[in-house]
């Protein structure tokens, strides 16, 4: 076991400083197999240190700038479709319970939406840009006369 080779304090400590299962597994030379037991063992330790870890350094002048950040949950796409998810979550329990106001409608699509953006699943239409760096696409559409089109 993880803890008989290193105190649980240190090892608890490493991951919330950011350490991975695998950087922690070739460090302690042990399979990585045993470093997500000790994960899953000490889960609610490990969460409780990384929620005052990252109220510690956000809210104070230590670290820089894009350290705090990253404690922000907006700042970790995992933490932002959580949150979507939850709230998703509580618009469809509405709707399948009758509430089919036009606004619950509205929102549940709007996260939806949201999400599938997120994931890339579809392209995002704020920016304007289409990525192409000046190339141009032409299409034929077969049976077509384009010019008579206009």
């Amino acid at each position: 076991m993880l803890e008989d080779l290193y105190a649980t304090d240190t090892l608890i400590d490493a991951i919330v400083e950011g350490w991975s299962p695998t950087r922690l597994a070739e460090y302690c030379d042990v399979p990585i197999r045993e470093v997500k037991q000790f994960y899953k063992r000490h889960k609610e330790t490990i969460q409780e240190r990384r929620d005052t870890h990252g109220e510690t350094i956000a809210e104070s002048e230590d670290g820089t700038e894009e350290e705090r950040i990253s404690f922000l949950w907006v700042a970790s796409k995992y933490k932002r479709l959580k949150k979507y998810q939850d709230v998703a979550d509580i618009l469809l329990t509405n709707i399948s319970k009758g509430q089919l106001d036009a606004t619950t409608l509205r929102e549940a699509r709007s996260f939806m939406m949201y999400v599938a953006t997120e994931l890339g699943q579809i392209p995002n239409r704020g920016t304007g840009s289409s990525n192409l760096d000046g190339e141009t696409a032409t299409y034929e559409v077969v049976g077509v006369e384009m010019g008579a089109l206009s």
